[in-house]
């Protein structure tokens, strides 16, 4: 950091280690009064040797997707052949339940309590499975009438 004397450098480290300091106790620790101090960081600021400070969140500040539920529909190539997939679908916790129907659909899942991207996982590892045809996802939006 050319132009940069060693209170200068001093500055910026306390200032990395905690950009919300008070100037004043800045100021105490790298032994110049508060208005030195000041000048000091505003001539940097305007140098752009500091081009501006951030905020660091904790994980638990972090907004994470919901859980959510979702009717997959899946189509099978063999219509008939549900069973081995009923069974790779029993493995997984957030399917509660499948449902063998009548249309254009072979299997309805009903999953529940999951975020859109383990959705995303279940549908993947539909895909996979040599059975199946095609998948159709339907998220649930709201539930104004569900069983108590």
């Amino acid at each position: 950091m050319a132009g940069l004397d060693g209170t200068d450098r001093k500055i910026i480290a306390e200032l990395s280690a905690n950009a919300r300091l008070p100037v004043t106790k800045l100021a105490a620790r790298v032994g110049l009064s508060r208005t030195a101090v000041q000048l000091r960081i505003d001539r940097m600021e305007r140098d752009g040797m500091i081009r501006g400070y951030r905020v660091e969140l904790a994980e638990s500040a972090i907004e994470k997707p919901k859980p959510t539920g979702a009717f997959i529909e899946i189509r099978l190539k063999e219509r008939m052949k549900y069973a081995p997939i009923v069974a790779v679908m029993k493995k997984i916790p957030e399917v509660r339940e499948c449902h063998n129907v009548s249309g254009d659909g072979d299997l309805i899942l009903v999953v529940e309590q999951a975020t859109p991207e383990r959705i995303q996982e279940i549908c993947e590892h539909l895909w996979n499975h040599p059975n199946v045809q095609s998948t159709n996802t339907i998220f649930v939006l709201s539930s104004p009438i569900s069983p108590v």
